[in-house]
């Protein structure tokens, strides 16, 4: 987090760092808010954060259950990952696999 056209918060070392396919182009983004980061302490972006998807209804129904967000990523220290489940490690594949 941090970036912004003005470059006043651009500081790299308190950025998340998102391609520009999951940040703006790909319709599972950011900017088409189908991606979205959410903070996991009172430190907001400047600590861990966990990354939910709304899934295209085609991805869904491979899920036993719906539901509009779900977790792909979650950090237990800033850019340490928890390990991933079978279903997160299904799901980014999927959106790995996707083109634009």
């Amino acid at each position: 987090m941090g970036g912004n056209p003005k470059g006043e918060r651009s500081i790299a070392a308190h950025m998340i760092y998102v391609c520009s396919a999951r940040h703006r182009e790909h319709t599972i983004s950011i900017d088409r808010f189908t991606v979205r980061w959410r903070p996991l302490t009172n430190a907001g972006a400047n600590g861990p954060v966990a990354w939910d998807v709304d899934l295209p209804s085609d991805i869904k129904m491979l899920r036993a259950r719906q539901k509009r967000w779900i977790e792909v990523a979650r950090e237990v220290s800033i850019g340490v990952l928890e390990p991933l489940t079978a279903e997160q490690t299904r799901i980014l594949k999927q959106l790995a696999e996707m083109t634009l």
